[in-house]
């Protein structure tokens, strides 16, 4: 009987956390993907001054041996409401070229600007009263791929 306690202990544990890290992996997880180009992403912090922030991180790769042109939306959710599902900010427009089977991968330098802002961390939230918003959701829409020669 001990034996079947520990087991769902495990089974239920093993369950909330597949559930809760699925929502911010952080290790590479494939968002699209077609013969052309695969998109993946991962949550990561990068320190900043005085406090650190999570980012989403994308790693766009080319598959095919011409170049590409690659565009979409980042549309987002803090704290369950869409930011940008409303009003077209042409901020969150993003295009990139890759040379035949060329990867891009974002990081904490910001190249490119394709880091998604998932939450701060750090002390001075508390010091300012400040709620923190919290990436609760986000889609890359309209994603376009365009090959050339």
């Amino acid at each position: 009987m001990k034996h079947i306690y520990l087991t769902l202990i495990v089974v239920c544990t093993s369950i909330f956390t597949s559930s809760v890290c699925a929502q911010h992996p952080t290790t590479w997880t494939t968002y699209f993907e077609n013969d052309t180009i695969q998109i993946d992403y991962k949550e990561s912090k990068c320190p900043a001054d005085n406090f650190e922030a999570g980012n989403i991180f994308f790693k766009i790769t080319n598959k095919i041996d011409v170049s590409v042109k690659i565009s979409f939306d980042q549309v987002i959710w803090y704290n369950d409401t869409c930011y940008n599902c409303e009003k077209y900010y042409p901020n969150y427009f993003r295009e990139l070229e890759l040379l035949p089977f060329e990867t891009f991968e974002s990081d904490c330098q910001l190249k490119g600007n394709f880091n998604i802002q998932s939450t701060f961390y750090g002390d001075w939230k508390k010091i300012l009263g400040y709620k923190p918003e919290q990436l609760t959701k986000f889609e890359l829409q309209n994603i376009k791929t365009i090959s050339y020669e």
